[in-house]
C-alpha cells in the first residue's frame, strides 16, 4: 500500500500481481477494501491497482465540490505515477462507472477495455430520489448502522435480504469498517454523480465496454444499462443474477464474465 500527493489530495493506492494493468475503481462510498474478495484471482494473471477515490478510504476527504472530471484526473495521474501507458478498467455502480467513462472520453488511448458494472449515463428520476434520500439520511443523526439498513433494500437481491446471516455479515463488516467515509464525502460524492451529464460524448469512445446488471438491480435498472449501451459504439451487455451489488453477492458468477471480457483475444482486421 502507499500514497500519492496530488496538488490537493493524498491519495491511497494498493498494487498486487503482475502482468496486464487492471485499474479497480469503487462505487459511490466504496473504498479499496471493497474488491478484498476479487484481488486474489484478478491478480493472478493481472497487475491489479486498486485505490480510494476522492473522498473515501485512506484518501482525502475536503469539504468543497467534487466533479467527476477533477475525480478522473485524480484517476490519470494515479497512472502517470506508476508509469502505466495503458491499462483495464473494472467500475462499479454510479461512481465507479462515471470515473471510467470520464477516464475514457478525456484520453481512451491509455485504456483498453472497460468492465462497468451496475452504472448509467443519464440517471432517471427514481434513481435521482434514491440517492437523494441517502444525502438526506447522511444529513441527519442516524448511526452508521442505521444507515447500511437503510440502503440495503436498494443495494441487494430479495434472497440474499432474505439470508439473515449474510445480510447481517454485511451490515457489521460495513458499519465497522476502519476507514469509514465522512458524512461530508459522501454528499460531495453524490453530488458529482448527479452532476454529471456525458451522454452526447460517449458516441467518441472507441474503447471495447461490458456493461453487466444485475436482473435486480432497483437502482439502475437493466433498461438504463441498456440505455448506455446505445451510447457506446463498442459496447456488449450481459445481465447477470443479484442486485445492484450482486458483485458482492455473487462474486464468482461476476468475475468470470470479467475474466472472459479482459482475456478474449483482440480482434484483428482482415
Amino acid at each position: 500500500m502507499a500514497n500519492l500527493q496530488l496538488q490537493d489530495i493524498v491519495l491511497h493506492y494498493e498494487e498486487t500481481g503482475t502482468g496486464q494493468p487492471l485499474l479497480l475503481i469503487s462505487g459511490l462510498g466504496g473504498d479499496s477494501q471493497s474488491w478484498a474478495q476479487h484481488i486474489s484471482d484478478l491478480s493472478k494473471n493481472h497487475r491489479v491497482i486498486s485505490f480510494d477515490s476522492r473522498g473515501s478510504g485512506r484518501t482525502s476527504a475536503p469539504d468543497r465540490p467534487y466533479t467527476i472530471a477533477q475525480m478522473a484526473n485524480d484517476t490519470s495521474q494515479l497512472l502517470e505515477h506508476l508509469n502505466i501507458p495503458t491499462t483495464h478498467i473494472l467500475s462499479f455502480s454510479l461512481l465507479g462507472g462515471a470515473i471510467a467513462l470520464q477516464l475514457a472520453l478525456q484520453d481512451a488511448s491509455h485504456i483498453d477495455r472497460i468492465a462497468i458494472i451496475a452504472s448509467a449515463g443519464n440517471l432517471d428520476n427514481f434513481s435521482r430520489s434514491i440517492l437523494n434520500s441517502w444525502v438526506s439520511s447522511r444529513r441527519s443523526n442516524l448511526s452508521r448502522e442505521a444507515l447500511v439498513r437503510l440502503s440495503a433494500p436498494f443495494l441487494y437481491s430479495r434472497s440474499f435480504l432474505n439470508d439473515e446471516t449474510r445480510l447481517e455479515s454485511m451490515i457489521l463488516s460495513t458499519a465497522l469498517n476502519e476507514f469509514e467515509q465522512s458524512d461530508h464525502a459522501f454528499i460531495r460524492q453524490t453530488e458529482a454523480i448527479l452532476n454529471w451529464q456525458p451522454s452526447k460524448n460517449l458516441t467518441t469512445i472507441p474503447n471495447p465496454v461490458l456493461l453487466l446488471n444485475g436482473n435486480e438491480d432497483q437502482l439502475v435498472t437493466p433498461e438504463q444499462t441498456n440505455e448506455l449501451a446505445k451510447s457506446l459504439p463498442n459496447c456488449t451487455t450481459k445481465q447477470l443474477a443479484g442486485g445492484h451489488a450482486g458483485l458482492f453477492e455473487l462474486p464468482d458468477i461476476y468475475r468470470t464474465a470479467i475474466l472472459e471480457f479482459f482475456n478474449a483475444p483482440t480482434a484483428t482486421a482482415s
